[in-house]
This record gives structure tokens, sequence and C-alpha cells, in this order.
């Protein structure tokens, strides 16, 4: 008859250790100090600073089958269920352990907050093998290995689960972000949108005073034939500046160049402004020179001559 022993680690200070344990055979606990007490999953040495050399004993009876541990004067002590078997460098009496107890030999060391030793803390698990079901508390090994399995398959699970939470708690921060950002550019459009309607209405008023300005000073050189020097010559320097004192402090890229290419063209009307007032200026000096010739007899007789021949031709 046997027990198979498991401890399952709680605080990741070692790996799982499995072990059979045969009647009136005593394992010792202790630290790891050289090649013969080395860690090994079928062994009860750990790699741990916070237990001593020889730390504890765990041992079943012959007769009950039962397991014990006692502490063997560790400096740390020895835990079963949160209670110390017994004060620092003293042994204890032997204690009881059950299927499902938890284990642990030394306590965590703290440097300030953080801990920079772990205590070996452990579930262990009791496997009786050869002993009915009615002779003792164990289960059967099959229906252990069943349990086992179940509980590991429900720890996956679980973990699966808090993942699966984090990434959804994720996942509702970022679509928040996201909103967020969007009703942001959804305000810096709507802003844009209304100062680009504000300078559009600014550069059309501006062009229409403009043209309107230009067409009043030609059709004034072409009636009243009035010199050069009496045409109203529009500043560049004042349309620009009276244009760019609109009210569109807040106006956009694209509406600043609209109002640039506005200029332009407004730059383009003036000059054709400039040009036709020359050519009336033209037409003024040529009438005013040759009034004489053009008043006189001879040129009037040609001229109906001419009206005369074209007419019967």
């Amino acid at each position: 008859m046997s027990a198979v022993v498991t401890l399952t680690p709680l605080n990741d200070s070692f790996q799982t250790k499995k072990l059979v344990l045969s009647p009136s055979v005593t394992y010792k606990v202790g630290r790891h100090t050289n090649k013969s007490t080395a860690p090994a999953a079928s062994n009860l040495y750990f790699n741990s600073k916070v237990l001593s050399r020889q730390h504890a004993e765990i041992w079943m009876e012959k007769d009950s089958l039962i397991l014990y541990v006692r502490d063997v004067k560790s400096s740390n002590g020895t835990f079963v269920n949160g209670n110390r078997l017994s004060s620092e460098n003293k042994a204890s009496a032997p204690c009881k352990l059950n299927s499902g107890d938890v284990l642990d030999f030394g306590v965590d060391i703290y440097n300030e907050e953080e801990i920079i030793h772990k205590k070996v803390s452990a579930q262990i698990r009791i496997l009786t093998r050869g002993v009915p079901a009615s002779t003792g508390p164990a289960r059967h090994l099959e229906t252990e290995v069943m349990l086992d399995s179940i509980m590991r398959q429900m720890a996956i699970q679980y973990r699966r689960c808090v993942e699966l939470n984090e990434d959804l708690e994720n996942l509702e921060h970022d679509v928040q972000g996201m909103s967020t950002t969007a009703g942001f550019i959804n305000h810096s459009i709507h802003i844009d949108r209304k100062s680009s309607l504000r300078a559009s209405d600014g550069v059309k008023s501006a062009e229409s005073s403009l043209m309107t300005r230009g067409s009043l000073s030609t059709s004034s050189v072409e009636h009243d034939f009035l010199s050069p020097s009496s045409v109203e010559v529009p500043n560049k320097s004042t349309d620009a500046s009276s244009f760019l004192s609109l009210p569109h402090k807040h106006t956009s890229d694209a509406a600043i160049r609209e109002a640039e290419s506005t200029i332009a063209n407004l730059e383009t009307w003036k000059a054709r402004a400039f040009t036709a007032e020359a050519k009336l200026s033209i037409k003024k000096g040529c009438w005013y020179n040759n009034r004489a010739f053009f008043l006189s007899p001879f040129f009037i007789a040609v001229a109906g001559v001419i009206v005369y021949l074209g007419y019967w031709r």
C-alpha cells in the first residue's frame, strides 16, 4: 500500500511535485544546498531562501495510512491551513494532513512593500492506493484523477474568462476614446464649414464691390471723356487690406486659397479696366487733336459721297 501525494504551488514558488509515499518512510523537507538536495518533482527540497536546510518531515503511518507533518526546529516555521506548528527553532508535534489542506514552509520576506523571497505555499492532495473506499477517508485513485482533471479544466476556463473580460474592458475603453475623437472631429468640421461660408460671403461682397467700382469708372470715361488723371485708380494694397480685414479669423486653408484666387481675379478685372480707360483716352485725344479736320466742309462732303456710293452700290 502507498499514497500518491501531489503538492500544487499556490504562489509560483516551485514546480508541481508528485511523490509516492510508502508507510513508515520519512521524507525530508529542506532548502537546496548541494547536488544531493537538488529540487525535483519526486522530492521535497525547494530552491527557497526562507527554508532551513532541515526544515520539516512528512511521513505516513503504517497502520492508519494517515499522513503527518512536523517542524524540525526551522527558523521561519511550518504552517498547516495558516496555523504555525511551533515557535522559532523549536520542534513541533506531529500534525495530521488531509487532502485539500494548505501547507506553507517559511514566510514571505519583504523589502519595503515588495516581496524579495517567497515562502513555499502548496495545496496537498492525497491519493491512497490499495485501500477500499469504506476503510478510510481517501477516494479511489481513478476518481481523484478524474476530479483533478476537472479542476484543471475549470482553472483553465476561469483564466480564459478573466482574459476575455480584460479584453472586453480594453475594447470598451477604445470605443469610448474613438467616440470622443469622432465628436471632436465633427465639431471641428462644423466650425470649418461655418468659417468657409463666412469667408465665401466676404469674398463675394468684396468682388461685387470692386466690379461695381470698375464698371462705374469705365462708364464715366466713355460718356464724359474724362482725363486719365481724373479717373480714380484703386489702390492694390488698400483693396487687399480691406479684403483681409473681413471678419473671418477662423478660416480654413481652403477658404484662404479661394480668397487668394479671388484677389487675383480682381487684379485681372482692374487691369482690363485700366486698358479700356487708356483706349478711351487715346480716342479722346485723337478726336480732340483732329477736330478741325473732322468738322471741315471737305471732310463732310467726302463722307457724304462715300455713304451715297455705298448705299446705291
